[in-house]
């Protein structure tokens, strides 16, 4: 080899050698002071979205590794909305602890400081929605959404059914509902469809209808539905041998089924993994998820009332010797320990737990009361504290019977009917009915109640989340 080929090579390495040693310094100059990039947002989950009462986290995703504390500092939310955070790698994770108000938008702001470039997003919840079965002209036998917020009405089932009774499932994309032909009316309970119906709160198309089970073979009496909508129970009576009736379970992607079960009056857990059946010796509690788990008894209750939103109690009533009635709070995690609520010597008609803190629940009840010697009953509509137990009358409810009340999701709002009912040859019909609103809020505020407001004509109300 040549001496100019040598010198040649060894410049090569030379410059080799600088090039490794100037990136290894580099590399730990890095290391050493940090990657001083700009600090930014790269994602947020909830940019420019409408979101509802069952969203509950959002996550921030930076470009590069943060101070998390001074990041936690930096975020602002405006109006205030309580949350936790958590993180993973780069990703900030913020979970509600309170529910956000509905007709809100909300602001979310990194503050700018040394080494975050600011970034600011808004997201918004939806407007207040619920639906209601119609009375008058074309709204008659019809579920129809009223937008509490744009007061606009929207008409969701087709004129050829007439719907009896509906349940809302929680994320609100869907109702669940029981309707008959019209032209069939003059035996329509008896041939009575379990359909599905989109509300196209998502986006989705408005008012696309499924029918879930037909009337052919057995006749459909009562239904309930878990929250998820994914677990319905449905009470049948077989046409050939109507004292053949036993409750049937229906789950998404599989055939409907025998439980083999009789009760007419039952409920569904919000998760839809218990079914609690009323028998001759108390409630029955079934697990539905579990077919090897013995089923529990809780003895000499009558009536169900409600799960908790949690699946973790659920509201019992209970007959008392003195012909009282008793409501009681029993926990399904602690061995059926049980909280007696109140007693009543009238009727409890339905009860609903306050979203937000689910410390309170609020019922309509019937009082007894004595008019011109002569004893009756009269709704109520009151506040309970569970662990305190104090119960606040809230609205004295004349003429009314077979009342329903529904609580918006975010707490702020209860709505509630009123029906005016006509019997003929042994059936009922609601010739009239109104729905009214009561603001919670404003009641935590002042401890006073204000005078609900009528609304519409209508009845069964339920909100949308």
């Amino acid at each position: 080899m040549t001496a100019s080929k040598k010198k040649i090579i060894s410049r090569f390495d030379l410059l080799a050698i600088l090039t490794i040693v100037i990136s290894s310094l580099l590399t730990i100059l890095i290391i050493l002071i940090g990657d001083r990039s700009s600090l930014q947002v790269s994602n947020f989950s909830w940019q420019n979205r409408h979101i509802s009462s069952s969203d509950r986290q959002f996550i921030i995703e930076f470009n590069r590794p943060v101070d998390r504390l001074e990041v936690e500092r930096s975020l602002q939310i405006q109006p205030p909305l309580t949350g936790k955070i958590s993180w993973a790698g780069n990703r900030l994770f913020y979970t509600l602890t309170e529910i956000p108000l509905a007709e809100t938008k909300y602001n979310l702001k990194l503050l700018e400081n040394q080494t975050i470039v600011p970034f600011s997003s808004t997201f918004q919840t939806r407007d207040r929605i619920f639906a209601y079965l119609g009375i008058e002209l074309e709204e008659r036998g019809k579920i129809v959404l009223y937008n509490y917020t744009q007061k606009q009405k929207t008409i969701l089932t087709p004129k050829d059914l007439i719907v009896t009774d509906f349940k809302v499932i929680a994320d609100g994309t869907q109702i669940i509902f029981f309707a008959y032909d019209r032209n069939d009316s003059d035996r329509g309970l008896d041939r009575l469809q379990l359909y599905t119906v989109t509300t196209g709160i998502d986006l989705s198309r408005l008012g696309s209808i499924q029918k879930i089970l037909d009337a052919k073979d057995y006749q459909n009496i009562d239904f309930d539905v878990a929250a998820n909508g994914k677990t319905i129970v449905v009470e049948r009576a077989n046409r050939q041998n109507l004292s053949n009736t036993s409750l049937w379970l229906i789950v998404a992607g599989e055939e409907p089924r025998s439980l083999g079960i009789i009760g007419n009056d039952f409920r569904l857990s919000p998760d839809g993994s218990e079914l609690a059946v009323t028998q001759s010796s108390g409630v029955t509690l079934i697990s539905l998820k579990e077919r090897d788990t013995p089923r529990q008894l809780l003895q000499d209750y009558a009536e169900i009332v409600n799960f908790s939103p949690d699946n973790r109690e659920l509201l019992l009533v209970k007959y008392n010797v003195d012909y009282s009635r008793s409501l009681f709070l029993v926990s399904l995690t602690d061995k059926g320990r049980s909280t007696e609520i109140f007693k009543s010597f009238g009727l409890i008609l339905n009860c609903q737990f306050e979203p937000r803190q689910e410390e309170t629940i609020y019922c309509i009840k019937n009082d007894l009361t004595v008019d011109n010697g002569q004893y009756r009953q009269l709704p109520f509509l009151t506040a309970i504290n569970l662990k305190t137990k104090q119960n606040f009358a809230l609205l004295s409810l004349p003429n009314s019977q077979n009342m329903r009340l529904t609580i918006s999701p975010d707490g702020a709002l209860l709505l509630f009917d009123q029906t005016i009912v006509s019997s003929l040859e042994q059936t009922q019909s609601i010739t009239n009915g109104s729905l009214w609103r009561l603001p919670l809020l404003d009641i935590e505020a002042t401890g006073k109640t204000a005078p609900p407001q009528q609304l519409i004509t209508g009845f069964h109300p339920q909100w949308l989340p």
